[in-house]
């Protein structure tokens, strides 16, 4: 097992991070999975466990970024050194990207089945609280053609980075990297892995289709509601003593400005259309909870709609929930702040992500 390198000013990698990155991957591991993806068979005379040190390490942590630095800290823990910078550079192909995609894929499982978290009793009935989110990295605009931008007035290349958390692992438990023209409602793709886990989604990924996709695929969704959209409600779901408005049947714009209630909780329905299928786009109704929190500071309604019923989660636990979406935005702020996750200045595009 090589040794690990020091940092910049000679000092250790934290004593846990150190200890958990060698629990998770064990030399034997990392053979196996530069063998699976190419990275051995193509340069056989490449210490792949010293390479995987090297690049996550200081290109990581301690944010070195120059090529030749890693080129010397893989030298001082391998027996098999690279002398010359060109060689080193040939070594970051597509083979490098897709070993360390399968390192990272490899290191999620391993928390995933070993949770840090345990869900609050109110919770602990769902298999995992899942939070979706995606952070953009600018590259070189040389690298427009296999990462275009989209928020940028100026030729530019950016990269998506996709994540999901996960609440119990207490970190992310699926990563993938892809153009920033991509949308976000393309990345967030319900299947059989939602089953009995609840998803708290952003804005960005509001799409009515894929909540019923997770429905259907036994999942639970929490989401803001989106400005435009006016569901109508079915039912109430909460007692409110006194004269109060009746909601059935009306829609939530119009009864909106007329309440003066400081949650509501109701049953609505919202039409939406099917994705294009044999050339026909079908129509079809969601139905789901609305909930609206008033919020004194704003001062407006906060609302949100969801499939977790009022036997789950009351409607002020429903908002409490939400705000964990936080928790994600910590994790991208980290990645850029701690780990120069933005600052990949290269025009190689197996280089950029190697590095991301």
């Amino acid at each position: 097992m090589p040794a690990i390198a020091r940092g910049r000013r000679g000092a250790p990698p934290p004593s846990l991070l150190q200890d958990t990155l060698l629990e998770l991957y064990p030399p034997e591991v990392l053979t196996r999975l530069a063998e699976e993806s190419g990275f051995i068979r193509r340069y056989r005379k490449i210490d792949p466990v010293a390479f995987f040190w090297a690049v996550t390490l200081e290109a990581g942590v301690y944010l070195q970024r120059s090529l030749d630095q890693l080129r010397h800290v893989y030298n001082q823990t391998t027996a098999k050194p690279i002398h010359s910078y060109a060689s080193f550079y040939d070594r970051f192909t597509p083979e490098l990207v897709e070993f360390l995609h399968l390192c990272v894929a490899h290191g999620l499982s391993q928390l995933k089945s070993a949770p840090g978290n345990r869900l609050s009793p109110k919770l602990a009935a769902f298999e995992d609280v899942l939070i979706q989110d995606s952070t953009i990295v600018r590259l070189s605009a040389s690298l427009m053609t296999h990462f275009p931008a989209t928020r940028s007035r100026n030729p530019a290349a950016g990269a998506k980075i996709a994540t999901l958390v996960s609440v119990r692992a207490n970190g992310p438990e699926h990563v993938e990297l892809m153009p920033e023209s991509v949308s976000e409602r393309d990345t967030l793709k319900p299947g059989p892995w939602v089953k009995g886990s609840i998803l708290l989604i952003d804005l960005g990924f509001y799409k009515h289709q894929a909540f019923a996709r997770i429905a259907e695929n036994g999942g639970l969704y929490l989401t803001r509601l989106q400005s435009p959209v006016n569901p109508t409600i079915v039912r109430s779901l909460r007692v409110h003593r006194g004269r109060t408005i009746d909601l059935e049947g009306k829609s939530w714009n119009e009864v909106r400005p007329k309440l003066h209630r400081e949650v509501i909780d109701v049953e609505v329905e919202i039409a939406f259309s099917r994705r294009t299928y044999g050339g026909q786009r079908r129509g079809d109704t969601l139905s789901a909870r609305l909930v609206a929190v008033w919020n004194e500071e704003t001062p407006k309604y906060h609302t949100y709609l969801t499939n977790l019923g009022p036997e789950a989660l009351s409607a002020e636990e429903v908002a409490e929930l939400y705000g964990y979406r936080w928790e994600i935005e910590l994790v991208f702020k980290e990645l850029k702040s701690q780990y120069a996750l933005d600052r990949v200045n290269t025009t190689n595009r197996s280089v950029a992500e190697a590095l991301i």
